[in-house]
């Protein structure tokens, strides 16, 4: 046996500990948006101006789960085309669905029974396969299977396609005066097809406090990841928020340990005025 010195430079007594966490997905929306997809012509002459990604890609670079980005994807909406994952300009995205309520319009198809195969085969030579599958997967839903000809029919998505109608026409208005814009918005849809101001949640804002009452485009992926910096946001853009209109906007930062009501308790005070409860920031200057 040999006895040696060994000198203690430390002890170590912290642990690293792994937490569920929220998903951080801002980063997943900015990398796409840098490249949207704008058309097959459009494509030929800016292919290779900008970067584009393949999941595994976006995996090392966007913090979150596999199954927490496909999700993601899905809920953009998102499509993968050649190889890499891109979300439609905005403009393209409106003329592709234009397009398939053309056909349905055209062939007076009911808009809770459109057939799949009809839609597909008379836009195939129109829009690209992805962006059709895409436009018909987010837009629409798979009703049934007719007993008849075994024909796989399709309802449209109202809320969504209505909450599209709504975002054209407030992304570049500014505030607009409430009665005139949902009047406008109505005409805007299908007939057959319903506005209602629940389908504007995390996309725009109401003032009715003012004469008359405006709306504006207040979309909830414009807004800060971070809880803290989010309420000083909300809370900049209006002084009081009852829990239904705020709920849309801090949802996404909420948890299994964390909850919408611990969000607000933690952020926020709240005060009960005329039967309604009112939240507002935890500290005003």
């Amino acid at each position: 046996r040999t006895i040696s010195c060994r000198q203690v430079s430390g002890i170590y007594y912290k642990y690293l500990e792994v937490r569920e966490c929220v998903p951080r997905l801002r980063k997943l929306r900015k990398m796409l948006w840098e490249t949207p997809y704008a058309g097959p012509d459009v494509e030929q002459d800016d292919c290779e101006e900008h970067r584009q990604y393949s999941l595994s890609e976006l995996l090392e670079r966007v913090q979150c789960s596999e199954e927490q980005m496909r999700d993601a994807l899905e809920q953009m909406p998102a499509m993968h085309i050649h190889g890499h994952w891109r979300v439609l300009e905005p403009e393209y995205e409106l003329s592709a669905v234009t397009s398939l309520l053309g056909v349905i319009e055209e062939q007076k198809c009911s808009l809770d029974a459109v057939p799949k195969s009809l839609v597909m085969s008379m836009l195939k030579d129109v829009l690209p396969g992805p962006v059709l599958k895409l436009c018909l997967n987010y837009y629409f839903i798979e009703k049934s299977i007719s007993s008849e000809e075994e024909e796989e029919l399709l309802s449209v998505n109202n809320d969504r396609l209505c909450r599209l109608f709504a975002e054209v026409l407030l992304r570049p208005a500014g505030k607009f005066n409430l009665g005139e814009f949902s009047s406008i918005w109505q005409q805007s849809v299908p007939d057959g097809m319903s506005t209602h101001f629940s389908q504007l949640e995390g996309l725009a804002l109401v003032d009715r406090d003012v004469n008359p009452a405006v709306v504006w485009h207040y979309p909830v992926h414009n807004l800060p990841e971070d809880p803290a910096g989010r309420f000083q946001q909300l809370f900049e853009a209006r002084d009081k928020w009852t829990q239904q209109d705020i709920t849309p906007y801090i949802e996404e930062l909420s948890s299994s340990k964390c909850s919408v009501k611990v969000l607000l308790a933690k952020h926020t005070r709240s005060s009960t005025h005329g039967g309604i409860k009112y939240y507002t920031a935890k500290y005003t200057k």
